[in-house]
């Protein structure tokens, strides 16, 4: 598992979350289609759409 960090799009509060391996193969093309994903702030529940970068 891989875990990705990101700042929260509304409170601005830094967290992380973790990918399952399935998708972390996909990350390895990222380049040519980037993975995106939907998470929860843990701070505020606000939806976050975040594509990881290498």
């Amino acid at each position: 598992m891989a875990k990705i960090k990101y700042d929260c799009q509304k409170c601005g509060k830094e967290a992380d979350f973790e990918t399952e391996k399935e998708k972390q193969l996909l990350l390895d093309d990222a380049a040519i289609c980037p993975v995106t994903y939907i998470v929860e702030c843990p701070h505020c529940g606000t939806q976050n759409s975040v594509t990881p970068v290498q």
